[in-house]
C-alpha cells in the first residue's frame, strides 16, 4: 500500500547513491563487470548496501512491524512475520559474501531488484490490514540481515588478515583497515598525533566505512555491542550501526597501527587520579558578557582558570615524579597498570603530552591514559578530553618492535550551566552572582564521537560531563556502535548512586549495555565538603555501573592521592530482534 505525496523509494536512492550504487573497484582490487554499469546495480560492498537497506527501514519506520519468532498477532495489521526460511537465507547470502567479494549471492541480487522495482512506491505507509504491508519492506530487512552478516567482525580486530577468529573476518575489514591508513580527513577540532620522535600527523578514518552511501544522508560504522532491550534498528544488527548523517555528529572508529593488540580476556587495572585534589573560588573567573550594568541578562560568562597546573620546569618535573610514584605503588598489584585516568580540566595539551611520552618509555604495561584538558593537541582551548594509545609495531627492518602512542583529541558537546545551588553548593557566591545563571565559556566546535579499539573486540568511548546528561546529539550514535566501555569526565561533586550521574549512566548501561565509569577530581568535592558539617562528608570520586549490578562508588579519601579500579572482561552472548546470536 502506498500513500500519495511523500518521498519515493527512488528519491531516496537518488539521495543515498549520487554518483550511482559503483564505487572506485580499483581501490578494492577488482575490476568492474558489466552489470555494475546500471545506476542502480546492487551495491558491491556491503555496508553500502547496509545503509541504504536501514535507512529505507528507519525512514518508512516499518522494522518495528517485523515479530520475531512468529506472527504473534496474526490478525493485527501492526504485526508481521517472515519466514524463518527467508532469514536463515539471508544469513547463508552474508555468510558467502563474507568470504569472497565475488560474485555477489544471488539472493541479495534478487532482493536488491524487487526494491529497484517498486522505486515508484512511496516510502512512507500506514498499514491498514494484515496484507497491507509492501513486499520491499521486508526485502529491505533481509538485506540488511545479509549485509550486517558479510561484516562479520569489521573493526573489532588489529591484524589485516582475515585468518582472524578462525578465517570469519570478512573481507570488508580488509579495505576498512586500508581506508585507515590512507585517509586524510581530518575533523577540524580533533586531530591526531603519533608521539613518536618526529610527531608526525596519523592518518584517520572516514565518517562512515561504506564507500558510495551518501554520508550527508546517514553514515555506517563498525559496532560492538548489541543492544538486548527495546525494539529498534540497534537491535536487528550484530556487526554494523546505522549512524546520523555526518552534520549532526562526525563519528569516528580508531584502531591502533598495531597488529599485535591484546586479549580481550586480560584485566584491567584503571588507575583513577583526582587531579586536581583542591582548588580556590578565584579558579571561577567571571568573563562579563555586554550584557551589565542596569540592563543585564539573566546570564553571563565564566572561565574555569588552571590555576593548579604545574608551571615551572622544576614544577613539571615534580608532579611527573609525583604520577612515577603513584604508577609504582600501583604496579605492586597483580598485573600492573594498563589504564591512567585524569578528570576533566585536569590538565593542559603540554603536560598530557609530556605524561603521554614518559608513560610510553617507562612504563610498557599502560595501554591508555585520557585526561581532561583546557586545549587539544592542537593548541586549540576550549573543554577538550584527550586519549593516548600505546601500542608496540614491528620496526622496518622486522627485528624488533616499537612502543609507539596516538592520540587524539576531542571537544566537549554542551556547556556547563551553573545556577545557583550549584554556585552556593560549592560556595562560589562571592565570585559568581547567584542571582545569574552562568555559563561555561567554551566553543562548540563540530560534535565528534570517538570509539577506540583497544584490546581485540574491546572498545571504549569518553564523554565530558554534560555529554552524558544530554543525549543530543551523541547518545544515539554511541548506543548504535555499542563500545564496551564509557569513561566519563567530570568535574562535579561526590559520584553518589542516588545524584544525576548514576541516573544517566543506567541508561547507557541498560542501552546499549556499555559499562559505564564517571569520575570527577576532588577539588568540588572538598570544596562541597568543606560547607557541610557534620559525618556527611563523602570522597566518592567515581561510581561504576555495568549492565548487571548496581552502581557503586569509589573513594579517594585526604589520606589518598589515586584508587586503582580493577576490571575483568566476560564473554556474553548477544542477541538480534529476528534470532542472530553472537559471541562477544
Amino acid at each position: 500500500m502506498t500513500t500519495a505525496g511523500g518521498a519515493r523509494i527512488e528519491d531516496l536512492l537518488r539521495v543515498a547513491f549520487p554518483n550511482g550504487t559503483g564505487i572506485d573497484y580499483e581501490s578494492i582490487g577488482l575490476e568492474p563487470s558489466i552489470e555494475d554499469s546500471s545506476r542502480w546495480a546492487c551495491p558491491a560492498f556491503p555496508p553500502d548496501l547496509f545503509g541504504c537497506s536501514a535507512t529505507l527501514l528507519n525512514w518508512s519506520g516499518c522494522y518495528n512491524l517485523f515479530c520475531p519468532g512468529g506472527d504473534c498477532h496474526p490478525d493485527s495489521p501492526y504485526s508481521h512475520h517472515i519466514e524463518e526460511s527467508q532469514i536463515r537465507e539471508a544469513i547463508r547470502a552474508g555468510q558467502s559474501w563474507r568470504s569472497s567479494p565475488r560474485p555477489i549471492p544471488e539472493f541479495i541480487i534478487r532482493k536488491w531488484a524487487a526494491i529497484v522495482e517498486s522505486r515508484i512506491d512511496t516510502i512512507f505507509f500506514t498499514p491498514k490490514d494484515p496484507d497491507s504491508l509492501p513486499s520491499w519492506c521486508a526485502d529491505a530487512l533481509l538485506l540488511m540481515i545479509a549485509s550486517d552478516e558479510a561484516c562479520f567482525g569489521v573493526g573489532r580486530y588489529s591484524g589485516i588478515s582475515p585468518e582472524i577468529a578462525g578465517g570469519q573476518i570478512s573481507w570488508v575489514d580488509e579495505i576498512v583497515q586500508l581506508s585507515d591508513r590512507t585517509s586524510t580527513t581530518l575533523p577540524s577540532s580533533g586531530r591526531s598525533r603519533s608521539e613518536n620522535d618526529e610527531g608526525v600527523i596519523v592518518p584517520r578514518q572516514d565518517m562512515s566505512i561504506a564507500l558510495s552511501f551518501n554520508e550527508d544522508l546517514a553514515c555506517v560504522q563498525p559496532k560492538c555491542k548489541t543492544a538486548y532491550v527495546g525494539c529498534t534498528l540497534r537491535t536487528m544488527s550484530q556487526h554494523l550501526s546505522l549512524l546520523p548523517h555526518r552534520g549532526e555528529i562526525r563519528t569516528q572508529w580508531l584502531r591502533p597501527a598495531s597488529e599485535n593488540l591484546g586479549a580481550p580476556s586480560a584485566g584491567l587495572n584503571v588507575l583513577l587520579i583526582p587531579f586536581p585534589y583542591e582548588f580556590s573560588p578565584e579558579c571561577f573567573v567571571p568573563y562579563h558578557s555586554t550584557f551589565s550594568g542596569k540592563d543585564a541578562s539573566v546570564w553571563d560568562w565564566f572561565d574555569v582558570h588552571q590555576r593548579w597546573l604545574p608551571d615551572t620546569p622544576d614544577e613539571v618535573s615534580d608532579f611527573k615524579e609525583f604520577v612515577r610514584a603513584l604508577i609504582r605503588k600501583a604496579n605492586e598489584v597483580d598485573g600492573g597498570v594498563q589504564a591512567i585516568v585524569f578528570p576533566e580540566y585536569s590538565l593542559s595539551w603540554d603536560l598530557f603530552r609530556d605524561l603521554t611520552v614518559m608513560f610510553r618509555d617507562e612504563f610498557p604495561s599502560i595501554e591508555l591514559f585520557i585526561s581532561g584538558s583546557s586545549s587539544n593537541c592542537q593548541g586549540e582551548k576550549g573543554n577538550y578530553v584527550l586519549n593516548a594509545n600505546f601500542y608496540e609495531v614491528v620496526t622496518p627492518d622486522g627485528t624488533s618492535t616499537q612502543r609507539m602512542s596516538t592520540v587524539t583529541s576531542r571537544p566537549k558537546h554542551h556547556r556547563w550551566r551553573l545556577d545557583a545551588a550549584q554556585i552556593k553548593s560549592y560556595g562560589l557566591e562571592k565570585r559568581l552572582d547567584p542571582e545569574l545563571i552562568w555559563w561555561e565559556r567554551i566553543p562548540i566546535p563540530p560534535r565528534e564521537l570517538h570509539i577506540h579499539l583497544f584490546r581485540e573486540g574491546c572498545s571504549f568511548t569518553t564523554l565530558i560531563c554534560e555529554d552524558l546528561a544530554r543525549s543530543d546529539p551523541c547518545h544515539e550514535a554511541l548506543r548504535s556502535m555499542g563500545p564496551n566501555l564509557v569513561f566519563v569526565l567530570l568535574m562535579d561533586g561526590p559520584q553518589l548512586p542516588q545524584r544525576w550521574s548514576a541516573r544517566y549512566s543506567t541508561g547507557l548501561s541498560d542501552d546499549p549495555g556499555s559499562s559505564v565509569l564517571t569520575f570527577t577530581s576532588r577539588a568540588l568535592i572538598k570544596m562541597a565538603n568543606n560547607l557541610r558539617k557534620g559525618p556527611t562528608k563523602s570522597w566518592d570520586i567515581a561510581l561504576w555501573k555495568d549492565d548487571e549490578s548496581v552502581p557503586f562508588s569509589i573513594k579517594c579519601g585526604p589520606s589518598a592521592q589515586a584508587s586503582l579500579l580493577r576490571l575483568f572482561a566476560n564473554e556474553v552472548q548477544e542477541i538480534t530482534i529476528e534470532g542472530r546470536t553472537m559471541q562477544k
